[in-house]
């Protein structure tokens, strides 16, 4: 029965680490779980889909929908406050690899980012876990 238990614990952990959060590489591309390109971040801090319709803009520290609509304020070290000022997604210092970690508001990792695009971490996974449609 030990064993069993034990065997388990090996598998769940395994399949942990191979979870693959939501990412945003260098370029500002953001992929999904499966590694498929949904949407992208430019320099400019326009957010579109893959197919390249306008989803939001950062501007001046805040995340507006494509409406121009404020979404909530973006924090320089790329945490994501929403519209009543609580702090939805931290973004951790970067690691070995220059990648930083998003977090939701229980501290679970929900994503992934590169240095170069920290500031539009929080957000982008605001917008991934609240209904816009990156697929279109």
């Amino acid at each position: 029965m030990l064993t069993a238990v034990s065997a388990m614990l090996t598998v769940t952990m395994a399949f942990s680490q191979n979870y693959k959060a939501p990412k945003i590489d260098a370029s500002g591309k953001v992929t999904d779980e499966s590694g498929m390109v949904v949407a992208s971040v430019s320099k400019d801090g326009t957010i579109k889909d893959a197919k390249g319709n306008t989803l939001g803009k950062i501007e001046k520290g805040s995340l507006n929908d494509k409406m121009g609509v404020k979404m909530g304020q973006v924090m320089e070290n790329g945490s994501f406050k929403d519209g009543s000022g609580t702090i939805i997604y931290t973004v951790s210092a970067p690691d070995a690899k220059g990648m930083c970690s998003i977090m939701d508001q229980s501290g679970n990792v929900v994503g992934t980012v590169d240095k170069a695009q920290l500031k539009y971490g929080g957000c982008v996974m605001h917008c991934l876990k609240n209904g816009m449609d990156m697929k279109h």
